[in-house]
């Protein structure tokens, strides 16, 4: 597998020496109702260090009123830009922390998610990308099921697809300074794909904590919902580009069934289907 992404040349070097624990990135546009439920989950996480940066592509729904009231941890940007992929670059960008999450702004984070994190962190000094888990929530963050997964496993990920939420993922701060955490301006959809399988082809070692993390949003404007041939389109191309066979055919379709199977098998073993089960037992129950 192969693939790179270049550093921006304005990335600010050295990163400064009391570096807030937490750095969060959150692209934004039109997200008003939403977006104070994903600063709040930030906020309420009783870390004190940390900073939150929002990066917003010109909202006019009043997202920029919240964000002129939020807490002096919060830094944004309004302006416009080439998509999530370049607002999130440009978040990144700005971050000094030493752990850095990406957050949507329709998702959030559930309570206890950074402590459980920074202690994953300092028990495992060779993982360098730790995600969780997470549960599917509607408009109004009422439990739809449960999203529970399993260790890494790069094959899965090129040939099933992508079962690691990015709202529950994080990484150290030093994959910034390589380059490396910087995302594909050109893709839309698939993004966080093309990231941990490039992050993977560089031999970066990830972990799973069972343990739920965030919570994401599914709804009728989700970019996902509204008209998923892009993706589709998208993720042929980064499949193909790190290895996978052509996307016609008996072979890739075996491929394909393969690793689902594996995919299935990797969640038995890990218990997601029974932690899934205990989320199905809340449907309906709000999270906020």
């Amino acid at each position: 597998m192969s693939g790179t992404i270049g550093t921006p040349k304005d990335r600010p070097s050295p990163r400064p020496a009391k570096a807030p624990s937490f750095s969060i990135v959150t692209p934004s546009l039109n997200q008003a109702q939403y977006l104070g439920d994903a600063l709040g989950s930030v906020r309420g996480q009783q870390v004190l260090d940390y900073e939150h940066i929002v990066i917003d592509g010109g909202s006019a729904d009043g997202t920029l009123g919240i964000l002129q009231d939020a807490s002096s941890n919060v830094r944004y940007v309004v302006e416009p830009d080439e998509g999530q992929s370049d607002a999130l670059n440009k978040g990144l960008q700005m971050t000094s922390g030493t752990v850095i999450g990406w957050l949507n702004a329709d998702d959030f984070y559930l309570r206890g998610a950074f402590r459980a994190v920074k202690e994953y962190f300092a028990s495992n000094p060779d993982v360098q990308v730790v995600y969780g888990d997470a549960v599917v929530v509607d408009a109004s963050g009422r439990v739809i099921r449960g999203l529970q997964q399993h260790g890494f496993d790069a094959r899965i990920l090129l040939y099933y697809g992508c079962f690691i939420p990015s709202t529950s993922t994080f990484f150290r701060s030093e994959l910034i300074d390589t380059g490396l955490l910087y995302l594909d301006p050109t893709l839309h959809y698939t993004m966080d794909l093309e990231l941990f399988l490039r992050l993977a082809a560089a031999g970066v070692r990830f972990g799973h904590m069972r343990r739920d993390l965030a919570a994401c949003r599914w709804h009728p404007l989700a970019k996902g919902q509204v008209d998923s041939r892009p993706g589709i389109a998208e993720r042929r191309r980064v499949e193909k580009q790190y290895g996978a066979m052509g996307t016609d055919g008996l072979a890739q379709k075996a491929l394909y069934r393969s690793f689902q199977a594996a995919h299935g098998l990797r969640k038995v073993l890990a218990g997601s289907y029974w932690r899934q089960l205990r989320w199905s037992r809340a449907r309906g129950t709000s999270l906020l």
